[in-house]
């Protein structure tokens, strides 16, 4: 039996979504307006000026949405770089002036940052063995925690919801605050406004 969901299979679906929908949320794999809702609960903190960032890493940055979405709010001022294992996803964004580049794993991620966003980025399992698929998601997130000087924020899909399709990652709410709980206690959740995922703010 199959038990690897490998990155070449997950670049390959992404390539083919970009090639069929383009420069679209469609691209990667989020319904129409959901994306800005997730934008707004990962950076609500910043745009309120609740803290104060002058670079952004957006982990598994797909088309680099998130930087439009910056310049909406008139948070030119933070230094955006976008990262994702997607070639193609990664040459269509910097093919129209998003700050994208392409990495191989999260060892290429050297420098620090004020503040590190994941949209989406774990909602698909990257093992099918849910134990070790938890253990290696937790073990990115620590990596991210250090290479992250204020400001980590993440959204996953909720684990109490009706389906699940058998290569997405519903994150159980509980493993996750004892995790983050190592790193920091000052954890704010989110579970609105949609209604089967939630994001998870954590100040450092």
């Amino acid at each position: 039996m199959k038990t690897n969901l490998a990155y070449p299979e997950i670049e390959n679906a992404y390539s083919i979504l970009v090639e069929k929908y383009g420069d679209s949320s469609k691209a990667v794999m989020w319904p129409k307006g959901r994306q800005s809702y997730r934008f707004m609960n990962l950076l609500k903190p910043v745009i309120d000026q609740k803290i104060n960032i002058n670079t952004l890493l957006d982990y598994g940055s797909g088309l680099g949405h998130l930087q439009d979405f910056l310049k909406e709010y008139n948070l030119n001022q933070i230094s955006y770089q976008g990262v994702d294992i997607c070639k193609n996803l990664v040459h269509k964004a910097s093919s129209l002036g998003r700050n994208c580049k392409h990495i191989k794993d999260m060892s290429d991620i050297i420098d620090s940052y004020d503040g590190i966003v994941a949209s989406g980025t774990f909602n698909i399992k990257y093992v099918y063995d849910e134990e070790l698929n938890q253990k290696l998601i937790f073990g990115y997130i620590e990596y991210l925690i250090s290479k992250c000087n204020k400001y980590l924020s993440i959204d996953f899909m909720r684990s109490n919801v009706d389906y699940k399709q058998k290569t997405a990652w519903h994150q159980p709410l509980d493993p996750l605050i004892d995790f983050i709980s190592k790193f920091s206690r000052d954890i704010e959740i989110i579970m609105h406004p949609l209604p089967y995922e939630f994001t998870m703010r954590v100040f450092l």
